[in-house]
């Protein structure tokens, strides 16, 4: 890829979370030349929100075929339906342009879970063989090393040995579904363990999982490579009532919050709240697009794939799949 300035980027789906995507691409330099939707009237809104928002001035398209085709861009930037992605990552790799995928790297109700994740297998494969780089966008996954960061400056250097993720976000007035709240938040709940614990595997036999109205809850132990638990508390849930939003994180007895705030130039950043002070660092999801840009890997393709595993593996066992079920072939 071209240094930032000259990078080009395609978002599909920038009427949600998308339109944060294209902020920052915007805000680190890259150029978002376009966007993509399902309906005229709906790209065209999305097209408006981001000129008044952010000033940024992208084309619009109805699928993404046409996108490809019109504008070969440099990065394509999935935040379609999670039902979607596949079809959508596959079409911009064959188009020989790098991926971003937005959380869950892939859903599709009709799969298994081994079929589920031969396909993300798939896409990684296709992506390594054309020399492309696929990344799934899990912010919290760049925000970890500085939570960690902040806990080596209180003389804490040891290895972790627990590890606590909460993460809830407003319902939006829709009904209780603990499994969409797991699919939707639990990618960043597993791409905390992933960082805390580098190259760990989860031990499927020691999952424990609740999963009710608007709540999942997990216990489980990832297993560093020489073979020493971490226990995992993960909680995600969504809420109906103030505050809207809770980023909770401990690291044994070292724990802080998440909080939105903006720096001196009004510019949204996370603010960090622990019992030794306040902190303030860029966003997470512009960390992670700025690591991007600059060729480094916050969740490669691997990442992605091993992220799904667990993730699908957890419902799939709430569903009553036994843990031998769903790694034959894993300890």
């Amino acid at each position: 890829m071209p240094n930032s300035k000259g990078v080009r980027v395609a978002v599909i789906g920038a009427a949600g979370i998308g339109k944060h995507h294209a902020h920052w691409w915007s805000r680190e330099g890259a150029q978002v030349c376009a966007i993509a939707g399902t309906r005229p009237a709906s790209v065209e809104a999305a097209r408006a929100a981001l000129h008044d928002a952010f000033g940024i001035e992208p084309r619009g398209y109805v699928g993404i075929e046409k996108l490809l085709e019109a504008e070969q861009p440099d990065i394509v930037d999935v935040c379609s339906p999670p039902e979607r992605h596949f079809e959508h990552v596959r079409a911009a790799l064959e188009a020989n342009c790098h991926v971003l995928c937005e959380k869950p790297f892939l859903a599709d109700p009709t799969l298994e879970f081994a079929a589920l994740i031969h396909q993300a297998e798939v896409l990684v494969a296709l992506a390594r063989e054309a020399g492309l780089r696929l990344e799934l966008c899990v912010q919290f996954a760049a925000g970890a090393p500085a939570l960690l960061r902040l806990r080596a400056q209180t003389g804490r250097t040891d290895p972790i040995r627990s590890l606590g993720v909460r993460i809830e976000s407003p319902a939006k007035g829709r009904p209780p579904d603990p499994h969409r709240v797991w699919n939707d938040l639990g990618p960043h709940l597993i791409s905390v363990c992933q960082v805390c614990v580098p190259g760990g595997m989860l031990d499927w036999d020691s999952v424990e999982a609740e999963f009710q109205g608007y709540a999942a809850r997990v216990r489980a132990d990832f297993v560093r490579p020489g073979g020493e638990p971490v226990t995992c508390e993960l909680h995600c849930a969504n809420r109906t009532e103030d505050p809207p939003n809770i980023r909770r994180f401990s690291f044994d007895d070292y724990a802080c919050e998440i909080r939105g705030a903006k720096d001196e130039h009004g510019v949204y950043c996370a603010e960090i709240v622990t019992r030794d002070g306040v902190y303030h660092e860029d966003d997470f999801m512009r960390t992670l697009i700025r690591e991007y840009l600059a060729g480094r890997s916050v969740a490669d393709g691997a990442f992605a794939v091993e992220n799904l595993r667990v993730l699908s593996g957890v419902s799939a066992i709430v569903n009553g799949a036994r843990p031998s079920d769903l790694m034959p072939d894993r300890p």
